[in-house]
């Protein structure tokens, strides 16, 4: 049974016998579920059906520490917008059987085979195709001792990265990378917590 079988977000919205109402409703319980359970702190949620909207409604906090309430109007810093829909996306071919969100990222990558927790051990279970489209792979976040600065820049031949010391320490590059020395500089500084452990 794949990942999005089992996650509690997993919706069956392409059943006949369901009316759009319905399957909106489904969507907001397990939108609230998840609330509940801690997964998400909170947001709106719009479900548009032939230009109506058969969902709209807010969840969960604005902002923890005040308890405000998000509104289905609310402002918000939106980043990384290319995230979600990459991740939908993998979500159908998941549904179409052409990959599988259970998928270890070896499969795909094989640089990430060998992968280390912080340059020790191999991870617990292996860090699957799910654990990257949650942003819960383990690998270093923006704020992380050791994340990368540059996309797009790997060190220079014989010259090992930089980086420094403090709450802003990143790994500094000096010369233009392909996604393949990307992929692999990734892989080689292996991950800062266990796969599915932590959101970065």
């Amino acid at each position: 049974m794949s990942f999005a079988r089992r996650r509690a977000l997993s919706l069956e919205l392409d059943g006949a016998e369901e009316s759009d109402t319905e399957r909106g409703r489904k969507l907001s319980q397990a939108v609230h579920s998840a609330v509940g359970r801690g997964e998400l702190a909170g947001g709106s949620l719009v479900v548009l059906h032939h230009g109506e909207a058969v969902v709209s409604e807010a969840f969960g906090f604005a902002d923890l520490e005040s308890r405000r309430p998000f509104t289905v109007d609310q402002l918000c810093y939106i980043a990384s917008l290319t995230k979600p829909v990459v991740a939908t996306l993998f979500a159908i071919l998941d549904h179409q059987g052409v990959v599988s969100l259970d998928d270890p990222i070896a499969k795909w990558l094989p640089e990430f085979r060998n992968v280390k927790v912080r340059g020790e051990t191999a991870p617990a279970q292996p860090l699957r195709l799910w654990h990257l489209l949650c942003q819960r792979s383990g690998l270093p976040g923006n704020r992380d001792p050791g994340a990368i600065r540059s996309y797009r820049q790997l060190p220079a031949p014989g010259q090992a990265p930089s980086s420094r010391q403090g709450a802003e320490d990143r790994i500094s590059f000096g010369q233009p990378a392909s996604l393949a020395e990307i992929v692999s500089g990734w892989a080689s500084g292996g991950l800062f917590a266990e796969p599915g452990t932590r959101f970065s």
